[in-house]
């Protein structure tokens, strides 16, 4: 079984950590869920950083760091993109309990985005 890489949501209200089995992988869920609105950061060293484009230019980005392109990717793999929306998690108690259900919550987002791609792309658990 590959070890996943933890890595930080980078958004400017709440924390939130997931895990995704590459720097790839992570890369294009958090890209394609947030269509370039958030990034992420590797909690430890492995993985590396995905940056924020709120002017456009991550497919550009992902394309020249990754060697193909963003549906390329997820093609490949929906089951780990699914996997890796799964994982997202409030790092706060106090957050989740305060957002869970709310329009704001990114988690539940993440986790609707994750049953649609199972749905769509048959791969169930």
């Amino acid at each position: 079984m590959q070890e996943k890489i933890a890595y930080f949501l980078i958004n400017p209200t709440t924390e939130i950590v997931f895990w995704a089995p590459s720097y790839e992988i992570a890369a294009s869920t958090v890209i394609l869920w947030s269509q370039g609105k958030f990034g992420a950061e590797p909690i430890e060293e492995q993985g590396g950083y995905v940056p924020i484009f709120l002017e456009g230019g991550a497919i550009t980005w992902f394309q020249e760091t990754f060697g193909r392109s963003l549906e390329e990717s997820f093609l490949s793999d929906p089951k780990a993109h699914a996997e890796t929306l799964e994982t997202f998690h409030y790092a706060d108690a106090d957050d989740e309990d305060r957002l869970l259900g709310n329009e704001n919550d990114h988690c539940f987002s993440a986790h609707q985005m994750a049953a649609h791609i199972r749905t769509r792309h048959g791969c169930q658990t």
